[in-house]
């Protein structure tokens, strides 16, 4: 990994969380931690979640959390149940979570409003070769990517998937039915 990629990427993560931080103190996002919904924002990932996050963020009432957004490919932790449990009134989670017994189990008894954000398949593949070619250079898997000789190698990869590296698009796209 280029040690200017890891820079960036992380100095783009804190500048995040600090912006967060800062329109929770918003006097409509503070009287939303009384009156406001508790959201969990999911989808597949290239799906357009910063989208509909950066939507949110114009909302009354609605402020984003300072966590990462949660993950759960193989199952549902105690941990990320956890923070689903603690979705605060007023404040929006991201996250990539497939649609786990577990976590089906948990959402209806918590009072969570869900956005499923849904992108049309073809154009997931795409923007997720080139979000782990191009842009985000500490994914791991951009080293074996940016190997591939050309975009339809890359685009090739993503669809039938790269064994331990990604899964396949059909396999991915079953967990969030």
């Amino acid at each position: 990994m280029e040690p200017r990629a890891f820079v960036d990427r992380y100095w783009a993560l804190t500048v995040k969380h600090g912006r967060t931080v800062l329109r929770g103190l918003r006097p409509i996002a503070i009287k939303g931690r009384f009156v406001g919904p508790r959201v969990l924002l999911n989808s597949m990932p290239k799906a357009g979640t910063n989208l509909l996050e950066h939507a949110l963020l114009h909302f009354p009432l609605m402020r984003g959390s300072p966590w990462r957004t949660l993950r759960g490919w193989s199952g549902i932790d105690e941990k990320t149940l956890d923070r689903v449990r603690n979705i605060r009134r007023g404040q929006y989670v991201t996250a990539h979570l497939p649609a786990h017994g577990d976590l089906l189990r948990v959402l209806p008894s918590l009072d969570i409003k869900i956005l499923f954000m849904i992108r049309d398949p073809r154009d997931v593949v795409v923007s997720h070769f080139k979000y782990v070619t191009e842009i985000d250079r500490t994914h791991r898997a951009h080293e074996h990517f940016a190997s591939l000789p050309d975009d339809d190698a890359r685009l090739l990869a993503v669809i039938n998937g790269l064994h331990g590296v990604a899964a396949p698009v059909g396999d991915v796209l079953r967990r969030y039915a």
